[in-house]
């Protein structure tokens, strides 16, 4: 017992020791010193360390620092960053902090931020530059670096930062370099690996916020473009599956790189093996005796000779490439609403007045399927392009708080509803009846869903949930009970991509539309087959309630669930080949998980009840 009380005073003595006891232990073998590989003169270093775990992590970060290669004739300087959490803890890392000293350059006065601070505060805020020649590096107290950091960054700025080395068109898209290679793509939530060639850096327009060389230009640009956004911006990367997270300085950072054709550099694993590393938090610190490497000799290849990646992980020709969006950023952040409206002229006013105020619609498309009915009013000039009914005078303007396009049909047919529409200027699409009002906040939630994970999945209201059941004589029944779960869902306030559009309008054989008219029903039943059969899931339920206005419609009709029957039976087995894509979600969405984020892809349990 004694003994074992004595080795633990003596690892809280040596866990709750000053940094000049750490700077004592230093590495047996006598650190070198590095002429400045720069070209340039005047580069400054700024190092920003943020301590917000146990400071025995940050004494370890801080001992490999101190026992890195120093590089001769530069100026480094160190910024400490201290998140409060309890009195205590706070008083004891204040102590430690206090007393950091450097060989490689001053320690400036420790900032302390209150754990109220957001990230993107505290990194935004960290680190404003005070010329074009000064750099910084970012680090997590829990990272471990290598002896040749600093070698590695002087050299580095040199290459890839000098004006007298690239195109300044080039140069000042480059918003900085990792020091950890890139294994995992967010994006899609699946691992990343790029291509094996003889280059040891490669581009890619996806940041790193720790573990990080930050150039000052694009630093400086980036955050003039967040000071001029609204508070309540939530920068989105259209279809990616990084939007479900909190609104972090990357996920900003991530946002501006798409739309400015920005990039990122990133070592390859064969650049880390042996000479340097920061991508573990518990990995061994390199030893200098493992190579022989100075700043000039780490043969950094030309952008020419790199492989780039877009934001969405596709690899490009070039840099210059990037400027090409795969999607316009700011489709995405807002959404179409698609009305279908028959001959409702008395209601219809009603339900454009009501929507007309949601937040996040770009524009609403009213759906005109009446062939001799004149629409009730004429949308002003400055709110659409193109309307119908515009050369009749006698019929009252209106004007909205949104754009407004009547489009008249020349059919009447309920595959219209899903017809790509040329005036559709975004990715998120709300298909909506002119007999239901739904609550702004219901579908803020839907529309937040969407926007997250489930940006290829049918989103519906579970008061809109259908089902459907197998029959012995292999004929499917539509039924309007599900209460283990639900594979349909109704198009009235559905949420849903547009390429969905499409896919109806032109992927679909002609002859899935043709039963579509021919029963005058189940255009509905036709879209949650076709979205099944893609994302090979069921569709996902909002459990919030909203009230119907109850007009009579096709719904009143005494033979109305017959037909569904009929036309789900049909199209199973004439344009599916007689198996059912349908799954049933047995899950049902409503507020934040525990970890205070919306629901996501890992949430969605769906189940295949016909096999």
């Amino acid at each position: 017992m004694s003994l074992y009380l004595v080795l633990c005073i003596a690892f809280l003595l040596l866990s709750c020791g000053t940094i000049e006891s750490l700077n004592d232990q230093s590495r047996t073998t006598e650190p070198r010193t590095i002429d400045s590989p720069t070209s340039s003169t005047g580069i400054r270093l700024s190092v920003h360390v943020f301590v917000d775990t146990d400071i025995r992590n940050f004494k370890r970060l801080w001992r490999t620092l101190n026992e890195a290669d120093p590089v001769a004739n530069t100026s480094t300087e160190f910024q400490l960053h201290l998140i409060q959490s309890s009195k205590r803890a706070h008083l004891n890392r204040e102590k430690i902090l206090s007393a950091a000293t450097s060989k490689h350059g001053n320690v400036q006065p420790m900032r302390i931020h209150n754990s109220n601070t957001s990230e993107r505060q505290l990194t935004m805020g960290s680190w404003i530059p005070k010329s074009r020649h000064e750099y910084a590096i970012f680090l997590n107290d829990s990272s471990l670096v290598s002896p040749h950091i600093f070698t590695f960054a002087y050299a580095a700025i040199a290459t890839y930062f000098d004006a007298n080395v690239l195109p300044k068109n080039v140069t000042s898209k480059c918003a900085g370099i990792s020091l950890q290679t890139l294994e995992s793509d967010p994006v899609h939530k699946k691992p990343f690996y790029h291509s094996k060639q003889a280059s040891n850096m490669f581009a890619s327009q996806f940041p790193q916020m720790r573990g990080v060389l930050l150039a000052p230009g694009p630093w400086i640009r980036f955050r003039k473009w967040v000071d001029s956004l609204p508070e309540e911006f939530d920068p989105l990367l259209p279809n990616s599956m990084t939007n479900r997270g909190f609104r972090h300085a990357k996920k900003y950072f991530l946002r501006f790189m798409y739309q400015s054709g920005g990039f990122m550099l990133y070592p390859t694993e064969s650049l880390l093996q042996g000479q340097w590393d920061l991508n573990a938090t518990n990995m061994p610190i390199s030893n200098s005796d493992e190579a022989d490497v100075l700043g000039e000799i780490f043969n950094f290849p030309p952008l020419s000779a790199m492989e780039v990646y877009n934001a969405y992980f596709q690899r490009v020709n070039s840099v210059e490439s990037l400027k090409n969006l795969p999607s316009n950023p700011a489709a995405f952040d807002k959404c179409t609403m698609i009305m279908n409206v028959y001959d409702r002229t008395d209601t219809l006013i009603n339900r454009l007045r009501h929507y007309e105020t949601l937040a996040k619609l770009d524009r609403i498309i009213v759906v005109w399927n009446h062939q001799t009915l004149e629409p009730p009013f004429r949308v002003s000039q400055s709110d659409q392009n193109n309307i119908s009914n515009a050369s009749n005078s006698s019929i009252p303007e209106m004007q909205f708080k949104v754009p407004v396009n009547i489009i008249r049909q020349l059919n009447s047919s309920l595959n219209n509803r899903f017809l790509p529409f040329k005036e559709i200027q975004t990715e998120c699409i709300i298909a909506m009846d002119d007999d239901f009002d739904y609550r702004h906040s219901h579908l803020a939630y839907a529309i937040r869903l969407f926007q997250g994970d489930f940006f290829n999945h049918a989103i519906g209201f579970r008061h809109m949930a259908r089902m459907h059941r197998k029959q012995k004589d292999s004929t499917w029944k539509y039924m309007t009970d599900p209460e283990h779960g639900a594979s349909i869902v109704l198009p009235t306030g559905m949420v849903f991509h547009r390429k969905y559009l499409d896919m109806y309008t032109y992927a679909l054989p002609p002859h899935a539309r043709d039963i579509v008219d021919s029963k005058v029903n189940g255009e509905d039943i036709l879209f949650n087959l076709m979205v099944a059969n893609t994302t090979r899931s069921g569709p996902v339920f909002v459990n919030l309630f909203s009230r119907g206005i109850a007009l009579p419609g096709l719904w009143w009709k005494p033979a109305h669930m017959e037909n569904r029957s009929l036309c789900l039976t049909r199209l199973i087995k004439e344009v599916f080949g007689g198996v059912s894509p349908l799954m049933y979600t047995t899950t049902y969405f409503k507020g934040v998980g525990k970890d205070g984020l919306m629901p996501g892809l890992k949430d969605l349990n769906c189940v295949d009840k016909d096999n």
